[in-house]
Formats: structure tokens, C-alpha cells, sequence
């Protein structure tokens, strides 16, 4: 990779801004000279330049950049040309400027392996063109999605530009003079608003409203003892609940395998549960078959069968009991298990088709660790760990290697809060629930996070059924269930 070099013109040539003189005394790359402003109004500013390039050395970007300290960068608000721009030219300034503030400029100029800047020049502004905004992206969304507002006259300082949804104050993600990219904010109801943009406090209203989506809707009631959820697993758009059992005089009710169908919203006793269950039981299919059992202290397996509707006793886990929950991911017929208690940590494979357990050797990336759940993406393994620091909350994504049997970290992130149990995967979108009452939604392809709201105060001892849309969530100690379906 080559290294950048910035290359200021005035250790090139002699420069002043009162005079017009400029003696050249270096042509091995390209490089702008601004001449002289040549117009201020509260339109913006226009400025004379010239481009000296007599080898023709290529180069692929150049522009101007301005900012109110001496000697702007390209971190500064800028805007860039690509076309050719001939030896003399002119350019303007019609955005991101407040009136009667003081402005320097320069442009810039980039060649594969260099950024030259130009000279300085100063003026205080007049004013600036409002922002025009030309297209949104979609007419609706739910709160957490992206939209893309295409335009002109804005900013490429994230900083200087404002986006609402009515008085919603929305999360800018990208920034540029004629394009926008921001997560739309949340909401608790569905709601028709204005999208509008704000830049050097000037604010351009859409002209077409946009319906702004509650991901959250209450759709049903358990029909477990809500106090006692032990595991949940989804097979075909539905999803499957453990109750654990009752005490009442001495007698146990038998535990009871729910099932809800996530597209008609209804539940269905399919049988009873012949063996104990811990909290936080363990859940996978292959097939028409259902496999859970495992929890805390607790090692039996047990295989359902959803055709006949009956229990079939597996190979009990040999491993290390565990207090809580059992992290576990699944790639095609192998499901890979974690067990951290009281400092022992242990690695273990269950082969679906030969009831087999496998120990495998702990990776020594994994000592000390404690992970909270197991998930497959792109039919690739991970485990989610929550790091509690001094003044910090963390969760750290570790991604599995089955060829090498090892784990590296994929994704770390800073939070504001802790977060326990009921992750999901949305397209693309890793959902975790907070302790502070949010959802977070982190993006596994480019790593941006978004808070959403969250009215189901998750975090804990909840079951989660998910398909690739959308999730349904019930909230143990309640008796709602709802659903998270990101429009």
C-alpha cells in the first residue's frame, strides 16, 4: 500500500494573496493555484484557478475544501469534481456557508500517490443556497432502516447537517454535497412525517411525506407459565417453547412443548415433556426432527419427532454442567456446545446423525471467557461474549474456524449497557438486547450500530423465534408476546 504524501504548492512556488506573481519551480506532479475571489454573494462564493500540469502526470480527483481555521483539509467540508477542468477555471462555493462568518479556502488536487493542496484564500460569507433535496429513497421505512435523501447543496461534515423526521432527530450515517444516508429515527407509533434538512441553519423541507414504521407490535399472550421459560428453537417459521413444569400439592404438571406458528399467530400444545428440563434448555432440528434438553445441571438430549409426535431418548451430554445457559451453534449436522463454569471451560461437538459427543480441544483463545449465546451466519459459527470493563460496556463477536478448530474476534464493540440473553440475526443485522431497555442493531456487514427502542425489556430469561423477516419475542415474569418486523 503507498503511503500518502501531502504536498503543500508553497514549498513549490512564491505565493502571495495581495499579489498576482507566482514563479513555478516544480512540475513533477499536478497542482491548483487559486488566483483571486472573484464574487461574494449570499448565493455563495466564486473563485478563479488555474491548473499547472505540464508532464500530464494523471490524476483522479480534485476539489476545493473550506473550513473557519487557517488551512482547511479534506476532513473540512468539501466538494469534489471529477471532470476535467482545463488549465483556467472557475469554481463555486453555494453550500454549508453562515453568514458572516469568515471562510478559508484551498483546493486540493489527488494523483495515485499523492494529495497536493493549494494556496489559501479568505472571505467572509454572505450566505449560501438552501439545501434542495430532489429524491428520497423509499416512502417508508422502519425505525433502525436506512434511507438515502439525494439532493444538493448540503454538507460532507456530518457535523454541520441536521436530518429530521418532523421534530425527529435522525442518525446521519454518510455525508456528502448531494447525498445523504441516515438511520431512520425511532417511533412507537406508525406515523406520516416530513423529512427535512437543515445545513448552515437553513432547512429544506421534502416535498412528499414518508411513513415512518414501528418495528414493535403486541400480537399475543403466552400460554406457558410465564415464570418458568426454559428453551425456545424455530424449525420452518414456527417456533417451539419448553414450559417447565408446575408444583402444586405435591403434584407436578407434566412440561409442555408449544408450538407457534409465526405466520397465523396461534399456539398449539403438541405434547408433553417426558424428562427434566434446566433453565435456558438447548434447542436445534434437522429435518422433521426437534433436538432440546441440556440447561442448567441438567445433560439429557432428546430428539421429537414432529410427523409421529414422539420422544426419542439421545446420548446425554458428557461434559461440564453449566449453571445457565449452554452457547451453541449449529453448521449443517454438527453442533458445536461451550461450557464455562467456575473457571473450567470445555469444547464439544454433537454429531446429529451418529448421536455422538465429541470433546474437542478448547481453543486457548477462549480461556477466561464467558459467552452468552451461539449463532450461524453464512453458515459460519460464532459465539457472543459480553466484556464488562471500568466505564465500559463491550460485546466482542468471535468467529469459528471448523478446519482449524479456533476462534478469532470478528467484530468488538463499545455499548451503553450490559446485555444478557436473546439475540437474533435480520438481514444482516445482529439484534441484542440491552439492560438499559434497548435493542441494539448492529450491522454484520459494515459494522454501523443503530439503538432501537425496545418495549419488551428482553434482556433476561425470554424466548425469541425468528425467521429471516422478522422475529416474535416473549418476555418471561409477563405474559406479552411481540413482534419485530423491520419494514
Amino acid at each position: 500500500m503507498k503511503k500518502l504524501i501531502l504536498i503543500y504548492v508553497l514549498q513549490f512556488f512564491l505565493f502571495s494573496c495581495n499579489n498576482d506573481f507566482v514563479e513555478i519551480t516544480n512540475k513533477d506532479f499536478p497542482f491548483i493555484i487559486l488566483n483571486e475571489i472573484l464574487s461574494i454573494s449570499n448565493e455563495g462564493v466564486v473563485i478563479s484557478a488555474s491548473l499547472y500540469n505540464d508532464n500530464e502526470v494523471p490524476f483522479f480527483e480534485y476539489g476545493l475544501v473550506s473550513a473557519s481555521e487557517h488551512e482547511p483539509t479534506i476532513s473540512d467540508s468539501r466538494i469534489v469534481f471529477y471532470n476535467d477542468p482545463g488549465k483556467e477555471f472557475q469554481v463555486s462555493i453555494n453550500n454549508d456557508l453562515i453568514k458572516g462568518e469568515i471562510y478559508y479556502v484551498r483546493a486540493f488536487i489527488r494523483t495515485s500517490n499523492k494529495l497536493i493542496y493549494s494556496n489559501t484564500l479568505s472571505f467572509e460569507s454572505q450566505g449560501c443556497l438552501p439545501p434542495d433535496i430532489s429524491s428520497i429513497s423509499d416512502i417508508s421505512a422502519t425505525s433502525g432502516n436506512r434511507i438515502t435523501i439525494i439532493g444538493n447543496n448540503f454538507s460532507s461534515v456530518i457535523s454541520h447537517l441536521e436530518v429530521c423526521f418532523d421534530d425527529l432527530k435522525s442518525t446521519i450515517i454518510k455525508a456528502s454535497i448531494d447525498t445523504l444516508v441516515v438511520f431512520c429515527p425511532n417511533t412507537s407509533t406508525d406515523k406520516s412525517v416530513k423529512i427535512k434538512v437543515t445545513v448552515a441553519s437553513q432547512t429544506t423541507e421534502a416535498s412528499q411525506d414518508f411513513k415512518l414504521l414501528n418495528p414493535w407490535k403486541q400480537i399475543d399472550s403466552l400460554p406457558a407459565n410465564p415464570y418458568n421459560l426454559n428453551g425456545h428453537l424455530t424449525h420452518n417459521s414456527k417456533g417451539y417453547l419448553i414450559s417447565e413444569a408446575i408444583i402444586s400439592d405435591s403434584d407436578e404438571e407434566q412440561k409442555k412443548l408449544w408450538e407457534f406458528d409465526m405466520n397465523s399467530y396461534e399456539w398449539d400444545m403438541i405434547s408433553n415433556i417426558p424428562f427434566s428440563t434446566g433453565i435456558e434448555s438447548i434447542g436445534f432440528s434437522k429435518g422433521n426432527d426437534l433436538f432440546c434438553g441440556l440447561g442448567s445441571y441438567q445433560r439429557d438430549l432428546w430428539q421429537f419427532n414432529l410427523n409421529s409426535k414422539t420422544w426419542f431418548q439421545k446420548s446425554s451430554y458428557p461434559g461440564l454442567l453449566h449453571y445457565l445457559s449452554y452457547p451453541v451453534f449449529q453448521i449443517n449436522n454438527s453442533v458445536y456446545l461451550y461450557s464455562y463454569q467456575d473457571g473450567f471451560h470445555e469444547f464439544w461437538k454433537y454429531l446429529i446423525e451418529s448421536d455422538t459427543w465429541v470433546q474437542l480441544p478448547t481453543p486457548t483463545e477462549l480461556n477466561n471467557r464467558e459467552f452468552i449465546c451461539g449463532y450461524l451466519y453464512n453458515n459460519t459459527g460464532y459465539l457472543l461474549e459480553m466484556d464488562i470493563g471500568i466505564y465500559k460496556f463491550a460485546f466482542n463477536i468471535w468467529k469459528f474456524n471448523d478446519a482449524t478448530n479456533s476462534f478469532t474476534i470478528n467484530h468488538s464493540v463499545l455499548v451503553n449497557s450490559g446485555i444478557e440473553t436473546g439475540s437474533f440475526i435480520i438481514n444482516d443485522n445482529l439484534y441484542i438486547p440491552t439492560k438499559a431497555g434497548n435493542l441494539i442493531q448492529y450491522s454484520l456487514t459494515d459494522g454501523l450500530l443503530f439503538y432501537l427502542d425496545d418495549p419488551t425489556d428482553m434482556y433476561e430469561f425470554s424466548f425469541v423465534f425468528q425467521n429471516e423477516n422478522k422475529a416474535v419475542v416473549g418476555k418471561a415474569f409477563t405474559s406479552d408476546v411481540y413482534e419485530f418486523y423491520p419494514r
